[in-house]
């Protein structure tokens, strides 16, 4: 419990501090050929290779809190699965921005706000998982 606990905060910190955040990740995008076949299955491929972390950049520590509290927590397998899920769909709210607001009202709005959202994505994923380990 104070492991994972420790753990949050030093990649909270982490997160805060650094201008860039330097995490291991992959750093190539989805190439545009995922598209090649129509777009409803383009958006699935691109949602699970995104989703999954198969190709895609890492702008935040959360997904590294999530899964250092996953490993250390023992929880169930489908607890496990039901997080997995939900990190998916929310991975998959920039397309639904991206649709919502257009290119370029979506463009603009993370051009000006895209560091401050990833700290504040950092920010919330600590905040619950502490209340998690140390409520729990």
């Amino acid at each position: 419990m104070l492991t994972t606990a420790l753990l949050v905060v030093a990649l909270l910190a982490t997160d805060l501090l650094s201008p860039t955040l330097r995490l291991p990740q992959r750093d190539r995008l989805i190439p545009q050929e995922v598209f090649g076949r129509g777009l409803a299955r383009g958006l699935f491929r691109f949602g699970v290779e995104y989703g999954s972390g198969v190709r895609t950049l890492v702008p935040g520590a959360a997904s590294y809190m999530v899964a250092g509290y996953l490993v250390l927590a023992h929880h169930p397998w489908w607890f496990t699965v039901a997080v997995a899920a939900a990190f998916g769909f929310s991975r998959s709210l920039a397309i639904l921005q991206f649709v919502l607001l257009g290119r370029d009202g979506w463009a603009q709005f993370l051009s000006g706000h895209s560091r401050v959202l990833e700290r504040l994505g950092s920010t919330v994923t600590a905040v619950l998982l502490l209340v998690a380990v140390l409520g729990g």
